[in-house]
């Protein structure tokens, strides 16, 4: 069962960030898939700021947004060859990473949930 905030989650597409991120280049992905290291550079510096700022946006506190943006970046690099790339929607490849983004907030989510955090003092 899904709590509020996990369920507002994934029940939105992906939002939209205060920057202004050009069209996805078809070029890179495909560079990407092919497993081009210049071109997964150029990906993760392209893309960290939008999956950073969807991280803060859905309230995950600024010292984990690291850890989950690169729990995005693995997931992304073990699955963008899923990606269609023919999509000629706009917006199509950022709404394909917001929807692996979402999940993985809410697996960090789900993860503080079940594990409770230590409380006491250095012993």
């Amino acid at each position: 069962m899904l709590n509020h905030l996990e369920w507002s989650i994934s029940s939105q597409r992906y939002p939209m960030s205060s920057n202004n991120f050009e069209n996805t280049s078809h070029t890179l992905i495909a560079r990407v898939v092919q497993q081009d290291k210049a071109a997964w550079i150029r990906f993760v510096n392209l893309y960290t700021r939008l999956v950073y700022s969807w991280c803060r946006q859905s309230g995950i506190k600024p010292a984990d947004v690291h850890d989950v943006a690169q729990e995005v970046f693995l997931a992304v690099h073990n699955s963008i060859h899923t990606f269609d790339a023919g999509k000629k929607e706009t917006g199509a490849f950022r709404s394909w990473l917001w929807g692996i983004t979402k999940h993985k907030i809410c697996d960090h989510f789900n993860h503080l949930k079940n594990h409770n955090s230590a409380h006491g003092g250095t012993d």
